[in-house]
């Protein structure tokens, strides 16, 4: 699988949530990490959110599959939501 990722989106999600985009990739490496259906609607797009530790904090990292593509959409330290459902 590889990553995609719009330059400008990183740049500002960045300087919004300090995670840049070699990190959000990693939340994919995490084997007990989970993958949620995001539920608001983008006009047809289907969006994930794969919740996973990276470097002992626990992120949440929108994406979407474009075939064999993980294009990441936005990436964030989780909420307490999402904390406790990866705990679970």
């Amino acid at each position: 699988m590889g990553f995609a990722r719009d330059p400008a989106k990183a740049a500002s999600d960045f300087a919004k949530h300090d995670i840049d985009f070699p990190a959000a990739s990693r939340v994919f490496d995490d084997p007990a990490a989970i993958i949620v259906p995001d539920p608001r609607d983008y006009e047809g797009e289907v969006r994930r959110r794969a919740i996973g530790t990276v470097d002992s904090t626990i992120l949440a990292v929108c994406f979407m599959m474009r075939g064999y593509i993980c294009r990441i959409i936005n990436a964030r330290r989780a909420d307490r939501r999402e904390r406790n459902a990866y705990s679970l």
